[in-house]
């Protein structure tokens, strides 16, 4: 059952929605008295009675807690390219419904927006998460630049990979194990330069291909997590 609401605003026994949250009640028609179940983003799903729905700020009386686990057995860290928004909303939405453990967000040679409205990302990745029935929010992390991500890729049983529907290399579930770290990168939509794609595979970032086909970054995303994470 999908966790209608979320928020990260508990103290003792009592649970508070932002002004997202408290919409979503009026949007949902609770009302006061109304028993509800939410997350917290770190894996616990709450069950609680709503005490007050204000203009901006909602309180939740706690009546029960407990731990759910349904977390993939494979870690996915995604790193992609900074796009507009359209795209950008739609790889967030599907790599959250998909369950990685990490968002990355990367600016790279070819990346055409620059900045990040890290709000705008939070508030679509919690919809997501509440529309998967998730409980644990994925880390969120941003680079200014693409040699930036060193430290966060060298690690030992980490498979880190790259699209490339040129590489002899076929990305088939075999390669998968419980034990490897998967780090997937998804280029901007004039892919990643020469220079870049030297540094990726300086790092030990290999090419695959799933098809002879060049896939939008968005449909990439859904293809190749799809065959990582439900293989």
């Amino acid at each position: 059952m999908p966790k209608n609401y979320f928020t990260n605003q508990i103290e003792n026994n009592t649970a508070f929605f932002d002004e997202h949250e408290t919409g979503h009640l009026r949007v949902m028609k609770a009302s006061v008295g109304e028993k509800i179940e939410f997350t917290d983003g770190n894996g616990y799903v709450y069950k609680g009675i709503i005490k007050n729905i204000g203009k901006k700020i909602s309180e939740i009386e706690i009546e029960e807690k407990y731990f759910v686990n349904n977390e993939n057995d494979v870690d996915v860290n995604l790193f992609v390219s900074n796009m507009k928004w359209p795209k950008e909303s739609i790889i967030i939405e599907k790599a959250v419904e998909l369950g990685v453990k990490s968002i990355n967000l990367v600016n790279t040679e070819r990346s055409v927006v620059k900045k990040y409205n890290f709000k705008k990302i939070e508030y679509n990745v919690r919809k997501a998460l509440k529309q998967c029935g998730g409980t644990v929010f994925p880390n969120l992390r941003e680079y200014e630049s693409l040699y930036k991500i060193k430290d966060c890729i060298v690690e030992k049983n980490t498979n880190s990979i790259i699209l490339d529907p040129y590489s002899e290399n076929r990305l088939t579930p075999d390669k998968f194990s419980k034990n490897i770290v998967f780090n997937v990168f998804i280029g901007p939509e004039g892919g990643f330069t020469e220079e870049e794609m030297k540094y990726l595979k300086e790092l030990g970032v290999k090419g695959y291909n799933i098809g002879k086909r060049v896939l939008r970054s968005e449909t990439a995303v859904i293809a190749i997590l799809s065959l990582i994470i439900l293989s």
